[in-house]
C-alpha cells in the first residue's frame, strides 16, 4: 500500500475496458476552452445489519448448505469445483438472513461452513462470522478515481468529452470457478484473493446521457490493495457523480444555468422530461455559479438501458457547528410502466437513502497495517433522524416496457448533493464522502479565483 488505496491502484498495470472511443476528441480538447477535474471514492463496506451466516452438513458424501447467498445455483457451482470428489452431491437452501445490496460475506460463510462439515460427517456446522469479521474480509464496493476533461466552444457548448475511470473490479460472484470464496485463497496461503475479472460494472454509466460530437470513456481496471466486489449500482455511482458534478462545473465556465446547460446538450425526450419534471416541483430558479440556495441537480439513466432519474436536492450547511445535512430531495423517475407504485416508490426513495450515506458518510479507513474500519462505531450512517423529506414523482408510461427501480436513485445522488453544496457555499467537493471538514480542507487549498467563489465565512 502505497500512501493511499487509489494511489495504489494508479501505480499497478492497468486493463482497459472501452465503452466508447471516438475519433478527434484529442485534437477537440485542444480546442475552445478545456476544462480538467478528477473525482474520487473511497473503499465502502455493504455496512449489512448483522453479520453473515450459513449452516452445512454432509451425510454419505452429500452437502446440504443453508446460506443467505444471492444465488444459490451459482454458489452451488462454486461449492461442486471447491470440494471437488469429496462430495457426490451439493445442495443449497436459500435462507433469510441480512441483505448487502451486492456482495457482501454471504457466500464465504458459506463455503467455510462447508469446508467445516466436511471435517464433521453428519453434524451440523454452523459458521458465524462477527462484525469485525464482516469489516475486515467481505468483498467491498471498490474505491474509485475519474479523471474528465472536457472543452466548450465560443458558445457554450461542448465540443469534446474525455472520462477515464480507475477502478478494481465490481463483479466477482462466485458461480464455479473455485477460487471466489475466502476459504479457496486463505487455505492456499498465498492471502492474496483472486483477480477480478475486466467487466462492463467499472465502466457502468460512463458514456454520458448527453449528446455529444466527440467522446472517449474509458475504465481502467487496476489491482487495488483490497477485494472488491459488486456494490449497489457498481461503477454508476461514481462515475454519474463525476459526469454530473462536471457538468455543473462545465455550466458555470459557459455562463449557463446548470438546468439551461443540460438541456442544450440533451435530446432524449425521457430524461428531457424527468429533469423538467424534477427541477419544476424544487422550484429551481436559473443562475449562474453558486447562488447560495442550496440546490443542486443531477440527472441519470441507470445502466444506459433501465430507469431515468432526475434529483434536486438541498441541502443546509454550516462549517461552524459542523451541520451539513440534505434537507429534501425531489425525485423524477420514469419507469416505463410502473406495475407497482407503491414499489417502485420505496424502492427509488430506498436508493436514494442509501446514496445520501455513501455519499455524506461512509468511508472504510485503511492504513498499512490493513483496514481499521472494525464495527458500526468507525463506519457512521445515515441516521433515522437525518432522512430528508422527499417529494416523488412518478412518470407513469402505460404500455412502455417496464424498465426497473432498483438502482436507478442511487448514481445521481451524491452528484445532487456536490452540486447542492457548491451552490450553497460556493465550495466544490470532488470526493466522497463530502463533509465539513472536507470543506474546510478545500479551503485551504483554494487559489485565489476559487476564494473569489465562496459564499460563506
Amino acid at each position: 500500500l502505497t500512501d493511499t488505496p487509489l494511489a495504489t491502484m494508479r501505480a499497478q498495470e492497468a486493463r482497459t475496458h472501452v465503452a466508447r472511443r471516438d475519433d478527434g476528441v484529442e485534437e477537440a480538447l485542444a480546442t475552445g476552452r478545456r476544462l480538467d477535474a478528477t473525482y474520487t471514492k473511497p473503499y465502502q463496506s455493504h455496512g449489512s445489519m448483522s453479520p453473515s451466516a450459513a449452516v452445512a452438513r454432509c451425510i454419505e458424501g452429500r452437502m446440504e448448505v443453508w446460506s443467505h447467498t444471492r444465488g444459490v445455483f451459482q454458489l452451488r457451482k462454486e461449492l461442486v469445483t471447491l470440494l471437488g470428489d469429496r462430495v457426490s452431491d451439493v445442495a443449497v437452501h436459500h435462507a433469510e438472513g441480512p441483505g448487502s445490496y451486492g456482495q457482501n460475506a454471504a457466500d464465504d460463510a458459506a463455503a467455510f461452513a462447508a469446508v467445516l462439515a466436511l471435517a464433521m460427517p453428519g453434524r451440523p456446522v454452523r459458521l458465524h462470522l462477527g462484525v469485525t469479521d464482516e469489516f475486515r474480509w467481505e468483498p467491498y464496493g471498490t474505491a474509485m478515481a475519474a479523471d474528465l476533461s472536457a472543452s466548450l466552444d465560443d458558445d457554450g457548448a461542448i465540443l469534446a468529452w474525455r472520462h477515464r475511470t480507475f477502478t478494481d473490479g465490481h463483479m466477482n460472484r462466485p458461480s464455479g470457478q473455485g477460487d471466489r470464496t475466502a476459504v479457496a485463497w486463505l487455505r492456499t496461503g498465498d492471502l492474496v484473493p483472486p483477480t477480478p475479472p475486466v467487466t462492463e460494472g467499472g465502466a457502468r454509466n460512463i458514456v454520458p446521457i448527453y449528446a455529444l460530437p466527440r467522446v472517449e470513456a474509458v475504465a481502467d481496471h487496476a489491482r487495488g490493495p483490497l477485494r472488491s466486489g459488486s456494490l449497489r449500482s457498481l461503477g454508476s455511482f461514481h462515475n454519474v457523480f463525476a459526469q454530473e458534478s462536471f457538468m455543473d462545473e462545465l455550466a458555470e465556465a459557459a455562463g449557463q444555468d446548470p438546468v439551461a446547460f443540460r438541456l442544450a446538450h440533451l435530446v432524449d425526450p425521457r430524461a428531457r422530461d424527468v429533469l423538467e419534471a424534477a427541477v419544476e416541483a424544487a422550484g429551481w430558479e436559473p443562475h449562474v455559479g453558486p447562488s447560495g440556495r442550496g440546490l443542486g441537480v443531477a440527472l441519470s439513466r441507470y445502466h444506459d438501458t433501465m430507469g431515468y432519474a432526475a434529483i434536486v436536492a438541498e441541502v443546509d450547511v454550516d462549517i461552524d457547528s459542523d451541520r451539513l445535512a440534505v434537507r429534501r430531495l425531489v425525485i423524477a423517475s420514469d419507469l416505463g410502466t410502473v406495475v407497482s407504485p407503491e414499489g417502485a416508490r420505496q424502492q427509488l426513495e430506498g436508493g436514494a437513502l442509501q446514496g445520501i450515506s455513501r455519499t455524506l458518510h461512509e468511508e472504510l479507513r485503511v492504513d498499512r497495517r490493513g483496514v481499521r474500519t472494525e464495527s458500526w462505531e468507525t463506519y457512521p450512517v445515515l441516521r433515522f433522524s437525518d432522512v430528508p423529506r422527499i417529494d416523488l414523482i412518478l412518470l407513469d408510461r402505460p404500455g412502455d416496457r417496464p424498465l426497473g427501480a432498483g438502482e436507478v436513485t442511487t448514481p445521481p445522488t451524491p452528484a445532487a448533493i456536490a452540486n447542492a453544496l457548491d451552490d450553497a457555499t460556493g465550495i466544490r467537493l470532488r470526493d466522497l464522502p463530502l463533509t465539513t471538514a472536507a470543506l474546510r480542507d478545500r479551503v485551504l487549498g483554494m487559489d485565489d479565483a476559487e476564494l473569489a467563489r465562496v459564499l460563506v465565512g
